[in-house]
């Protein structure tokens, strides 16, 4: 049991650590705008763009999935949260017209993406083996005092 409790705190402080108390309690979708590579291309407004990746994590209290969405042109200053789509056809046109690199650089997500994207799957499968592990050495103790 004292095996559990320790085990309990490491993930418990894995899980809340500063990186991932933002994830906390969330309901609905988080989206997320990862800085690539400036771009010589400029919005309706006349703005500076910059090449990024979108993530979103879906949360019901805990992360229910990750995804990566691809490539976006977002503003270099001022509404982070605003973004032009791209789609395969304005890439392959500013790539031609090299305002675009070819190939793309590619965004790789880091573990706490996928930590805080998948936690509360990592929580129910935490919580079921706990529950098991502790059943199980609960019989085993009852069989030992049965047997003497």
């Amino acid at each position: 049991m004292k095996i559990f409790a320790a085990f309990t705190v490491l993930f418990l402080g894995f899980v809340c650590t500063d990186a991932t108390a933002r994830a906390h309690m969330y309901f609905g979708e988080r989206d997320s705008l990862h800085y690539l590579q400036d771009v010589e291309i400029t919005g309706e407004g006349g703005e500076s763009l910059v090449l990024a990746e979108r993530t979103t994590i879906r949360f019901f209290i805990a992360g229910l999935y990750f995804i990566d969405h691809g490539p976006v042109l977002r503003p270099k200053t001022g509404n982070e949260g605003f973004y032009y789509t791209l789609t395969d056809e304005l890439i392959a046109k500013y790539q031609q017209q090299g305002l675009l690199p070819t190939p793309l650089p590619i965004y790789k997500p880091n573990i706490f993406d996928y930590v805080i994207g998948y936690s509360l799957w990592l929580m129910i499968a935490y919580i079921f083996i706990h529950f098991k592990v502790e059943a199980f050495f609960k019989k085993r103790k009852l069989i030992k005092k049965k047997a003497s």
